[in-house]
C-alpha cells in the first residue's frame, strides 16, 4: 500500500489512463455503430467488414473494457486505500501486459 502522502498522486496517475480508455473505447464503439451493417456503405463508398474484421473489431472493443473495468476496480480500491488492491494490481499488469499484445 501506498503512503497516505502519496495516494492523491497515485489517484491521478491511475485515473488519468481510466479517463483516457473510456473516451476512446467510447468513440471506437460509436464509430463501430455508425459503421454497422444498418447502412451499407458509409458516405465515402468503403463497405463495412462483415466476418473476419468484425471479429477483429469485437476483440478490440472487449479488450477495452476488459482494461476499463479492471482499471477502475484498481482506481476504486487504491482510493479507498483497500488491502486487495495489491491482488487488483497484479491482474491489472496482467491485462495491462495482454493488451499491448492484443492492439
Amino acid at each position: 500500500m501506498a503512503p497516505p502522502s502519496l495516494v492523491p498522486l497515485g489517484l491521478a496517475g491511475f485515473t488519468l489512463p481510466l479517463c483516457a480508455n473510456v473516451m476512446v473505447t467510447t468513440l471506437i464503439a460509436v464509430r463501430i455503430w455508425y459503421l454497422s451493417p444498418r447502412r451499407s456503405r458509409d458516405s465515402c463508398g468503403a463497405r463495412f467488414p462483415m466476418d473476419t474484421s468484425r471479429r477483429a473489431i469485437d476483440i478490440v472493443v472487449e479488450s477495452g473494457m476488459i482494461y476499463l473495468a479492471v482499471q477502475l476496480v484498481f482506481v476504486v480500491y487504491f482510493a479507498i486505500r483497500h488491502p486487495a488492491q495489491g491482488i487488483v494490481a497484479v491482474i491489472a499488469v496482467q491485462i495491462y501486459v495482454r493488451n499491448c499484445h492484443l492492439t
